[in-house]
């Protein structure tokens, strides 16, 4: 997987899913972030790697090289990684990110680096001749539109009509520009001649006056500039166009010769500030841009509305992630083989596509059939009736029948049914398709098993319920946890469930043949009467063998922590007697460890006979070790728990401490 960020960003989260190394599928949840390294390759650079420290909230301001699982109930072994802003620095093209531990098959992401993105117009440093023009009044009597491109004396030229003269030229300054004047190197003839000179107004739908065109007595070119605004380009799909109108208006036009030699619009070219954000082409479909223009559409900020328009930027850009805006239906249309597409409450329809290699996150809502030689991915999503080819699913909800659409391996992890009360969503093997293998790893709900055959096998873990539908024809389902089953198929199906739990098997263990026997056996015993245990003859005990030896063993080696009988001699003797030894120069405290302080003065003398006191607070108000005293070594030792920050308290006359002074607790 891989992802683009821009050179220079700053304060970059990453998500990471983690798994297990055993079998490198299984999520790897609850891991200790402190066992987990962080590490970043640049291109032609040696690694930089860095002990992970842990986040203290998913919603945390940014931090270096920390981590968080993400939700240990809904997202295992989704979690949060930042990494330091030296990964991302200018002078490479290319980083790329690992995790590292040894309980996880190690976790890879690739990013792109790109050059940031232009944020601010360029100023007047384009320009761009007339692409068109339209007379409404007037004549044209010499050469034409395209001729007021190059300075060369040929001129395109107009007469008035009766006085009157109106015509307009128009510019394309690309959906990207923003035009800032007009140039125009010409001449009107003749003297006692003027013409008004406008720009179209496309948010008012006007013409907006900027100035006039001076007649003069020679036919010679003279140069006028005219200043345009942000309003005098058009949008949507009048995008990039500006016009430039010549209008007699006010006045009265005596034999006018309009003579253009040279004349074009000079422009800024602007981009988005925000751009393509995560490296993704933005999608809403509840909007209304069906514009392609590189660099302005389909970025964070003005994203798309159609999937066809989505799928030409992608091959403009050759961008194959894509964010689905909340809300937005996508229903695919060509080949999406490698796609990726992230979203939250969002709707996809397969219709029959290849997704080989495809990711799709958060989509509420999918529907159709896909197609694909390689597994695609579906996480956090929430399928209706869909067929698919073999999958990979994760933390998926399920409302209707899944369909194999193919052969193969199918791996559903942490997943759950979508269906309320009783009723089931329903796994499809396809019938002919071909034997394939399902994995439901920590599923919860119940699932119908349909069209099951010869070669097919199933693991089923977790909670819920298990229904085998009639048509099932053979095939074997291992279960292992709390389910029930209901098998309409008469056995057709083996059902490997030793390691399954239901009130029907245990009260089945309770009546087995050899618990009856047992009972029997047992209540036989009830007919002894203590007569006849008494009529037994008199024995002499010769020996008491190992007993006495037993019991100062028993007695003498009982442990402490077991002494807990109020008003017994043992719970006397760990009061009176172990606690006031064990508080002298000793350790004391809940804790698994035993852990060293040391005092020492400035001159790192130790420092004796100290009363020490350890808190898990900083105000000291609740106390977890202590107090004691220390030795002539100034060490005292108490039991705390390693990897844990307490707060030391300590105090000695005519000393000075500083109170509280906080560690972390490291086992001796």
């Amino acid at each position: 997987m891989s992802i683009t960020v821009q050179k220079e960003s700053t304060d970059v989260t990453v998500n990471f899913r983690l798994n297990v190394v055993a079998d490198r599928i299984a999520p790897a949840g609850s891991l200790t972030i402190t066992d987990l390294d962080m590490v970043y390759v640049r291109d032609g650079a040696t690694p930089v790697k860095a002990d992970a420290t842990a986040l203290g909230a998913v919603d945390a301001a940014h931090s270096d090289n920390t981590m968080i699982e993400v939700g240990a109930a809904n997202m295992p072994g989704q979690y949060r990684a930042d990494f330091p802003d030296a990964a991302f620095a200018g002078g490479a093209d290319h980083v790329k990110l690992v995790i590292n531990g040894t309980e996880i098959d190690p976790a890879e992401l690739y990013v792109d680096l790109e050059d940031p993105l232009n944020i601010a117009a360029t100023g007047a440093s384009v320009n761009v001749p007339a692409d068109s023009y339209v007379l409404t009044t007037g004549n044209e009597t010499e050469n034409g539109v395209s001729d007021t491109g190059p300075l060369d004396l040929i001129r395109h030229t107009h007469t008035d009509a009766g006085g009157e003269m109106e015509l307009y030229y128009e510019f394309d300054v690309t959906s990207t520009g923003v035009p800032s004047s007009v140039h125009v190197n010409g001449y009107l003839n003749s003297a006692n001649d003027d013409l008004e000179v406008y720009a179209w107004n496309w948010g008012l739908s006007q013409w907006d006056q900027i100035g006039i065109f001076v007649g003069k007595g020679a036919a010679s070119n003279a140069v006028q500039n005219f200043v345009l605004f942000t309003v005098h380009v058009g949008t949507d799909d009048d995008r990039g166009k500006v016009r430039v109108r010549f209008f007699d208006g006010a006045f009265t036009l005596t034999n006018a010769t309009l003579a253009i030699d040279q004349m074009f619009v000079s422009y800024g070219v602007v981009t988005s500030p925000v751009g393509y954000a995560n490296g993704q082409i933005w999608v809403d479909t509840l909007g209304s841009n069906e514009n392609t223009d590189d660099g302005v559409d389909g970025v964070a900020d003005n994203a798309v509305s159609t999937w066809a328009a989505a799928l030409t930027l992608s091959a403009t850009k050759n961008i194959k992630s894509f964010h689905i805006v909340n809300g937005s239906t996508i229903t695919l249309s060509d080949n999406s083989d490698n796609f990726t597409l992230t979203g939250d409450a969002w709707a996809l329809e397969l219709a029959g596509q290849s997704i080989s290699g495809a990711s799709f996150c958060g989509a509420t809502n999918v529907s159709g059939a896909g197609t694909g030689a390689e597994p695609p991915q579906f996480d956090n999503c929430k399928l209706f009736a869909v067929t698919l080819p073999p999958s990979h699913l994760t933390n998926c909800r399920f409302g209707g029948t899944l369909t194999a659409g193919s052969a193969g391996t199918f791996e559903f992890l942490g997943c759950r049914s979508a269906v309320a009360g009783t009723g089931t969503p329903t796994f499809d093997f396809g019938g002919a398709v071909g034997a394939s293998a399902v994995n439901f790893r920590a599923y919860s709900g119940g699932t119908e098993i349909e069209n099951m055959g010869a070669g097919d096998t199933m693991s089923y873990e977790g909670f819920g319920q298990i229904v085998v539908n009639a048509n099932c024809s053979a095939g074997t389902v291992a279960i292992r946890g709390a389910f029930t089953v209901t098998d309409n198929a008469s056995g057709a199906v083996t059902l490997s469930d030793n390691a399954r739990i239901d009130i029907a098997q245990i009260l089945a263990a309770l009546t087995s043949d050899d618990v009856k026997l047992n009972a029997d056996f047992l209540n036989s015993l009830n007919d002894i009467t203590a007569a006849s245990v008494w009529a037994v003859g008199t024995r002499t005990l010769t020996s008491f063998g190992t007993l006495v030896a037993d019991t100062v063993t028993a007695v003498w080696g009982a442990l402490t922590s077991a002494l807990t009988t109020s008003g017994s001699i043992g719970k006397l003797l760990v009061d009176n007697i172990d606690s006031p030894i064990s508080g002298v120069g000793g350790s004391i405290g809940s804790g698994a460890d035993t852990v060293t302080l040391t005092l020492t003065d400035g001159a790192s003398n130790p420092i004796a006979d100290a009363d020490v006191w350890v808190s898990n607070d900083s105000a000291g108000s609740n106390v977890v070790a202590g107090t004691l005293q220390t030795n002539s070594s100034g060490e005292v030792a108490f039991l705390l728990d390693a990897g844990v920050t307490y707060y030391r308290w300590a105090q000695k006359d005519g000393v000075n401490f500083t109170n509280p002074t906080s560690f972390v607790a490291v086992a001796d």
